[in-house]
């Protein structure tokens, strides 16, 4: 017969742990320029991205003043994952998308989308935590999209760079935020300093 603190410690030990996703918080810039319908622009914005590593997520929140008006908006990219990539005596971390399903029904690929970049390092949260992630991520793209008004093509280009945020990132962990609450947390002061959707 067990005694109960032995089945007290094994139903701790069988029991899966749960603890909040780690959100890892960036800082940094966006550009952006599009060129069509006869004319072009060119802007830059403020940038924070929230990575949700465990669930294959990054929150983007960027923020600007555009004609006097303090501006922000967000969007989430879902299905990412991990790829660890060796070249140059460095290890890179990819975050990187699969195509779908129909392109790859298609023509079946072997490339996937690159959403974000950096070297690997060992990136302290607090003194108890540490995780290997980049410190500084990069991106950049371009794509070809129609106007919802006129249907003629336009150019975007697109680039950012962002640093990880330690104190962010501390203050998200210590909270037990999830993405969710990390990004409702971060508009709000947004909104707080007159930035609007």
């Amino acid at each position: 017969m067990l005694r109960p603190s032995l089945c007290f410690a094994l139903a701790l030990f069988l029991t899966p742990f749960i603890a909040p996703a780690e959100v890892l918080i960036f800082k940094g810039t966006s550009k952006e320029s599009y060129l069509g319908e006869g004319g072009g622009i060119k802007f830059s914005s403020r940038l924070i991205l929230l990575i949700d590593r465990q669930a294959g997520k990054v929150v983007r929140i960027q923020y600007t003043v555009v004609g006097g008006e303090k501006k922000y908006n967000s969007a989430t990219v879902t299905n990412l994952h991990e790829v660890a990539v060796e070249g140059r005596g460095k290890s890179y971390t990819v975050l990187s998308r699969p195509p779908k399903n129909c392109a790859e029904d298609a023509e079946p690929s072997t490339s996937e989308g690159v959403y974000l970049t950096g070297v690997t390092a060992v990136l302290k949260i607090n003194d108890e935590t540490t995780t290997t992630f980049p410190k500084t991520v990069t991106s950049a793209g371009e794509g070809l999209f129609y106007s919802s008004q006129s249907n003629q093509p336009i150019l975007g280009e697109v680039g950012l760079i962002a640093s990880f945020n330690q104190k962010e990132t501390a203050a998200s962990l210590e909270a037990g935020e999830d993405l969710d609450a990390a990004k409702a947390r971060l508009i709000d002061a947004l909104e707080l300093m007159g930035y609007t959707d």
